[in-house]
């Protein structure tokens, strides 16, 4: 091998590692946590979002929580709505968070990152998408 090939060679190998490093390290990053959702009571119970919810070993979200407030005991909760995964990604960048919890009349009105809008009937456990 010559000078020249030699020198093309490490350029491209150079250049190679250059993009895995920069690209590869930036599209494995994990996203941020969810933010806390402020939590809203009405008439003594307590309306929570957990964000991450385990169920049969599995990580569930999109839940709401309704807490007895004088009893610290969970009395309900729901699941407002589901992910369909695409097992080709990676489930992180594709999770979706409520991000809004607000409460009119006898109806939570939830909001997630996607800018879906839910009411959640807390009587009947209704829900109906906006």
């Amino acid at each position: 091998m010559n000078l020249k090939n030699i020198n093309t060679f490490i350029k491209i190998l150079l250049t190679f590692l250059f993009f895995n490093l920069f690209f590869v390290s930036s599209s494995n990053a994990k996203r941020l946590a969810p933010k806390e959702v402020n939590p809203v009571i009405s008439n003594g119970i307590k309306y929570i979002v957990p964000h991450f919810k385990i169920i049969n070993g599995k990580v569930k979200h999109g839940y709401i929580e309704a807490w007895d407030i004088n009893l610290n005991k969970k009395i309900w909760e729901i699941q407002i709505y589901k992910i369909n995964y695409d097992n080709n990604l990676e489930k992180d960048v594709q999770d979706v968070f409520i991000i809004s919890l607000k409460i009119q009349k006898n109806k939570l009105i939830i909001l997630n990152e996607i800018n879906d809008k839910y009411e959640l009937n807390i009587e009947t456990k209704k829900i109906n998408k906006l």
